[in-house]
């Protein structure tokens, strides 16, 4: 096996770990936002549109009833003062 192979074996095996913790980072929020204050009105806010941006995680925000995605501050912070009027 050449040093070439062996370094697309290596990467696809890095590429499918990183998916796999993504995966995990979901599940967690989705069963935080499930289980705490199931009453609540809830919210998600992060930079990161590239994973949290996709079509089938926002479904899966919204269906652990988070109801609003953010992928800035400003925007969150603008809606959060909207909220209090």
């Amino acid at each position: 096996m050449t040093h070439l192979e062996q370094a697309r074996i290596f990467n696809k095996l890095l590429l499918n770990d990183i998916q796999n913790r993504l995966f995990d980072v979901i599940d967690i929020i989705i069963i935080h936002a499930k289980s705490s204050y199931p009453t609540a009105k809830k919210v998600f806010l992060s930079g990161n549109s590239n994973d949290f941006g996709k079509l089938e995680v926002k479904q899966a925000l919204e269906n652990a009833g988070i109801e609003k995605y953010f992928t800035n501050t400003k925007n969150f912070l603008g809606w959060l003062n909207s909220q209090s009027s």
